[in-house]
């Protein structure tokens, strides 16, 4: 089998939307082909391999909506993603606000229009729209205040980063049938390991630059050592 990093996501994503210049397939499409490292759908193929692609093309699809949405003004108000102009940028907010709508239902669509099991859907769909909540509660408490201790911080980053890796993760242990309570602590971990080496590389410190780095690098190490049965898993862990 080819490895997670050797399949190519971007045919089947490239299917998933109209070829239009209808709205909003054409500003889905600007946002979903916008040059991002396709991380979290590596991530499900680390563990399923090709079985997996609709899997993956779903957690992208929600992951690139969480990414416009964040943008918009209400939210971050950034003008730069990937070095393109954000979608709202671009385009105009309301129709960016409407493109971001319409990836996050797509991404359950493409799971319920898949070729896995009706028990696999059901799971899938369920893990799936669990992240998007938690998504949700992790943005909520990003704009309501600054998180006052590590605790809050990692509650924060839990949602608003560790949901999707988490989802990834059981994604593919849904299509295994194995290993979800050790895939989702990895990805629980990973995804702290992922935002505070984010954080570092941003210059938000939200404590001393070398503890935020000691911290990361435990949280990795934890990652790495609970996707042991997964060597594909690792090696994207050690990209971090």
């Amino acid at each position: 089998m080819p490895l997670a990093s050797q399949i190519d996501i971007e045919p089947y994503l490239d299917s998933c939307i109209p070829k239009s210049d209808e709205l909003p397939f054409k500003l889905a499409r600007y946002a979903l082909f916008s040059g991002g490292k396709r991380f979290r759908p590596k991530l499900v193929l680390s563990i399923c391999n090709e079985k997996g692609l609709a899997a993956a093309a779903s957690i992208e699809c929600l992951h690139t909506y969480s990414l416009i949405h964040d943008d918009l003004p209400c939210m971050d108000d950034d003008d730069l993603r990937r070095g393109k102009p954000t979608l709202h940028k671009a385009f105009d907010e309301g129709q960016a606000l409407l493109a971001g709508d319409y990836l996050q239902t797509l991404s359950f669509q493409l799971l319920a229009k898949s070729h896995y099991t009706p028990d696999q859907k059901i799971e899938l769909i369920q893990i799936l729209s669990e992240a998007s909540t938690d998504m949700v509660i992790g943005q909520a408490r990003d704009l309501s205040e600054p998180p006052q201790n590590f605790d809050e911080l990692k509650a924060m980053h839990a949602g608003k980063t560790g949901a999707l890796m988490r989802a990834s993760l059981l994604f593919g242990a849904c299509l295994i049938d194995r290993d979800r309570e050790k895939l989702a602590k990895c990805g629980a971990a990973l995804g702290l390991a992922f935002q505070l080496f984010d954080d570092v590389a941003d210059g938000d410190f939200f404590l001393p630059e070398n503890e935020m780095l000691r911290l990361a690098n435990q949280y990795k190490q934890e990652s790495l050592d609970l996707a042991a049965n997964y060597p594909q898993l690792q090696d994207l862990i050690r990209m971090l």
